[in-house]
């Protein structure tokens, strides 16, 4: 339990950087590192979780780094929104309409995609934890073979996209 808390507090702190110093150094390092820190923790959980055909008795060990991945995931969206929110100002509507048809056309992509990925994997696993064939049989939906439903590339892409949507919305209202 103990090691959980540290795990905890470590990811709290890696997400409360980008939001502590953002204002003060405006680093050009931030995003990129943000960025590659939180596509390498979506692909470390994507390791960690169990294969459909292959049988697990370990637990699920990905939900150690999910705290670590989802306040690293929530200080890139913080830098995206402050960068991204900054460059449409200087922008005209023509550009800033561009941008959101752009954006929205990722996430509906994105999105359609999910929902594919998350009926194949349901598929390969036989049901869901109410199918009593099913190897997630009284599981639940979070557990050793389902981390890749909620974190993956897609659900990675849909926050970003979402998020740069939005922006391009707000700022379309300002002008």
């Amino acid at each position: 339990m103990e090691i959980f808390i540290i795990v905890i507090l470590i990811s709290f702190v890696a997400g409360l950087l980008p939001i502590l110093y953002y204002h003060r150094m405006k680093p050009k390092w931030f995003i990129p590192m943000y960025f590659f820190m939180s596509m390498g923790g979506v692909y470390l959980i994507r390791i960690l979780t169990i294969p459909p055909d292959t049988i697990s008795g370990n637990g699920n060990i990905a939900i150690l780094l999910l705290p670590i991945v989802l306040f690293t995931y929530t200080g890139l969206l913080y830098l995206v929104w402050k960068e991204v929110n900054q460059l449409l100002k200087t922008k005209n509507n023509r550009f800033v309409y561009l941008f959101i048809g752009a954006a929205t056309l990722i996430l509906i992509v994105c999105i359609i995609e999910e929902i594919q990925f998350t009926q194949e994997l349901i598929t390969q696993l036989g049901g869901g934890p109410d199918v009593p064939d099913s190897r997630i049989y009284r599981f639940g939906w979070f557990n050793q073979y389902t981390n890749t439903i909620y974190v993956n590339a897609y659900t990675f892409f849909i926050g970003l996209t979402t998020c740069l949507t939005i922006v391009g919305l707000r700022n379309l209202k300002k002008k």
